[in-house]
């Protein structure tokens, strides 16, 4: 069994909920439903959808917070919520696979030259195309350590998996990917 990671502020905010303090709700409603939704869009093709089932997390915590028992931080377990949100309502779609346009595309907007766009464009649909062909447990959690900032034991939690084999499956990644990088020949000399 792992050790619960709460701190201090999340021991406060469930007793504040569970007393039914609707401020809490909505703090943690304004910390956390710009990331929820943004990890919930990598993982599902219709963003009101998405919307809408991080919405619903937060209104089923609050309908059920006399009941309320969380064990982990609050931001893994609402990060765990959202995925299985997500995957009861892909069980009812058909799935779909992040493109590596849809990853790239705000980053592009930033290049500063046309010849510095074309290589950065180049590089990143390399090292996405890299990311999308790792094993999917090892994607998923590069993508949550690396694009949603979580720490390994908050995807550990969030995946139901040990720190350990977090650990290793970044690691995995990590060597397939500068692997793959350094094999298309993606880092050059200059």
């Amino acid at each position: 069994m792992r050790t619960p990671i709460q701190t201090k502020d999340d021991i406060r905010v469930i007793e504040e909920l569970k007393a039914g303090n609707f401020k809490a709700l909505e703090q943690l409603f304004e910390e956390y439903y710009p990331l929820l939704c943004r990890f919930g869009f990598r993982q599902h093709p219709n963003p009101p959808q998405v919307e809408e089932l991080v919405a619903d997390v937060f209104i089923a915590l609050w309908e059920r917070r006399a009941q309320l028992v969380i064990h982990s931080s609050i931001k893994a377990y609402l990060f765990k919520a959202v995925r299985n949100q997500i995957a009861q309502s892909l069980r009812r779609q058909q799935p779909h696979f992040i493109t590596t346009e849809e990853l790239t595309q705000d980053l592009l907007a930033d290049s500063p030259t046309p010849e510095g766009h074309l290589l950065y464009k180049e590089f990143s649909q390399n090292v996405f195309q890299a990311i999308e062909a790792l094993p999917a447990s090892c994607q998923t959690i590069f993508k949550l350590h690396k694009l949603d900032q979580l720490t390994y034991r908050e995807i550990a939690e969030i995946m139901e998996v040990s720190m350990k084999t977090v650990e290793n499956q970044m690691g995995m990644a990590l060597k397939i990917l500068s692997q793959q990088v350094l094999k298309e020949g993606v880092v050059t000399d200059e």
